[in-house]
């Protein structure tokens, strides 16, 4: 059984000004027509910055297909915009669970690590980028170099 709490593919999350522009991913990854209703219902409500709502939408979503990584990583985003940093590192890791070459899964969970302070992590996250997406991982590298100068 999978934890669910956790967003995709949005433009990045700036490090210094902690603000988020999301722009997520609509790959809808069910078949179910409830699941993609949800699923569906979450991505606007993503795409206009009410994460709170986006997360119910994403978690009906979830009950009617668990195996939705792109749901889970989208909640994921939704959970770090709201500085909820904990959910959203579990929904990310449930995500790249289902799916774990999901580049969008990896690079917002570096970007939650970044914001924790743990570079160590968020190093990891951009190895693996690297190999999946590198022009993402060049985004993240970005957001770590900066965070080392911060600290």
């Amino acid at each position: 059984m999978t934890r669910l709490s956790g967003l995709i593919m949005v433009m990045s999350l700036t490090v210094a000004a902690g603000s988020a522009a999301a722009f997520p991913s609509h790959d809808t990854p069910s078949d179910s027509g409830q699941a993609k209703a949800s699923f569906d219902e979450g991505y606007r409500h993503q795409k206009a910055e009410r994460f709170a709502e986006a997360i119910d939408a994403y978690e009906r979503s979830l009950k009617h297909d668990r195996r939705q990584a792109e749901a889970l990583s989208n909640m994921g985003f939704c959970y770090k915009s709201l500085k909820r940093y904990g959910r959203a590192i579990s929904a990310y890791k449930d995500a790249l669970d289902i799916n774990p070459d999901l580049a969008e899964a990896h690079e917002y969970l570096g970007e939650a690590y970044v914001e924790l302070g743990k570079l160590p992590l968020a190093e990891r996250e951009y190895k693996t980028l690297l190999k999946l997406d590198p022009d993402e991982a060049g985004e993240l590298k970005e957001k770590i170099e900066a965070r080392r100068t911060v600290n």
